[in-house]
């Protein structure tokens, strides 16, 4: 690549990753997942998306797809098992082809015939540990996409990553609260927290404010004696 196209493309990833931060600021992960596919699409000029992420417990979290017909929907999804999602998940590795329906490792597949499948970037969202995929479908032009189509995409699933885990996890249900008993008892909505050790202090502080005695709260400072 030229100096200048690599100029081009650090501009892009750029850019790319400061529209991403915006959108960090979700706390919906659906939406937040549907505007990085607009935008992941229109960075790599591709036709149609398709973005796949599993919840904490390995189940489908969400997916969602743009530009996609019926039938591209039944082909991608069959990929989520077998072929070039599939494939891309295993290795942790980007997998790009100018013709799926030429392709040896993906041509046998029925899906792929059926619908015709030409150019496909598929790059995992998770490191070497995918949680999740980003496929990209169709181009303007033939042949595969470009590299620097490639890098933006791999750009985009290693940005997305911690952003998209964030809000995986702030899904799952909320901690169990030792302290619900001892609150119950007590006017401390001023103290935060929910852990064991909390709710045993809450405990230990409900007798303690029965009887007229002084009570010293030891500690470092910042751990919260106020």
């Amino acid at each position: 690549m030229s100096l200048d196209s690599d100029l081009d493309l650090v501009r892009a990833e750029r850019d790319l990753y400061r529209r991403l931060l915006d959108l960090g600021d979700h706390d919906d992960l659906g939406a937040f997942v549907e505007e990085a596919l607009a935008l992941v699409a229109e960075a790599t000029g591709a036709k149609r998306g398709y973005l796949s992420l599993e919840g904490v417990d390995g189940a489908p979290e969400f997916i969602l797809t743009l530009g996609c017909s019926e039938g591209d929907v039944v082909a991608i999804k069959a990929d989520l098992s077998r072929g070039i999602i599939a494939e891309a998940l295993r290795t942790g590795r980007t997998i790009s082809t100018a013709s799926a329906l030429e392709d040896p490792r993906f041509k046998g597949l029925a899906s792929v015939q059926a619908n015709r499948i030409q150019a496909v970037l598929c790059a995992p969202i998770g490191g070497l540990s995918p949680f999740g995929a980003l496929y990209l479908q169709g181009r303007g032009a033939p042949g595969p996409f470009p590299e620097r189509e490639r890098q933006l995409a791999e750009a985009f699933a290693h940005r997305v990553a911690p952003l998209a885990d964030r809000l995986r996890h702030a899904r799952r249900a909320p901690a169990e609260d030792h302290t619900a008993e001892a609150r119950a008892r007590l006017k401390v909505e001023g103290i935060v927290g929910t852990s064991k050790a909390l709710g045993e202090t809450l405990r230990q502080l409900a007798v303690a404010v029965q009887v007229d005695v002084p009570v010293l709260l030891v500690g470092e400072s910042g751990t919260g004696k106020t």
